[in-house]
């Protein structure tokens, strides 16, 4: 079932509100009260959506990092320097940059609490990871499971100790869970 056309349409105007005060003013300043009065809301309709302003940037970066992910093309990895046309891997992904340009230079000169291309580079490279484990798996491990060679298992390992972004994004892990296999 389909979100109310009037629900998405208040989301999108808290958060292009929100993102145009972000382009006037530090995040630390901006208060509920002022965003809701240049949204012309009443507080209860911000809260009906949104915890907070960290809750908000939050899921501002969210709806960005899954439009990226799905810009993403590791496919690439499987030309193996064949004199193949690499745009069409990268176009996609160049697109996003250049539709969000504004708001990835905004997010870039504020203080969030959010670190979004920190996000990116860790959704980006569990998809190289995972495109490198499907195309040479059998050549990364010696043979074993590319998900259980000592080499993957170490990188994976590295990788979960720390704040996993991709893992809130399902889209990040259709080519198979991080388990043995």
């Amino acid at each position: 079932m389909s979100e109310d056309l009037r629900v998405t349409k208040t989301r999108q105007n808290i958060q292009m509100t929100f993102i145009r005060l972000l382009e006037q003013c530090r995040f630390q300043d901006i208060t509920i009260k002022q965003l809701i009065q240049e949204c012309q809301i009443n507080r209860s309709t911000f809260y009906r959506n949104y915890e907070d302003k960290y809750d908000l940037i939050q899921k501002i970066a969210d709806e960005l990092l899954v439009q990226f992910q799905k810009a993403i093309n590791p496919g690439f990895i499987a030309l193996n320097g064949k004199k193949e046309n690499y745009i069409s891997y990268f176009s996609p992904i160049l697109h996003f940059f250049e539709q969000k340009k504004a708001i990835l230079k905004m997010m870039a000169r504020q203080t969030l609490p959010v670190n979004i291309f920190d996000e990116m580079h860790m959704i980006y490279s569990h998809a190289l990871f995972e495109e490198l484990c499907k195309r040479f798996g059998e050549l990364l491990s010696g043979g074993r499971s590319c998900r259980t060679g000592r080499l993957t298992g170490t990188v994976h390992s590295a990788v979960q100790r720390k704040r996993c972004p991709y893992q809130r994004f399902p889209a990040a892990t259709q080519s198979g869970n991080h388990r043995g296999g």
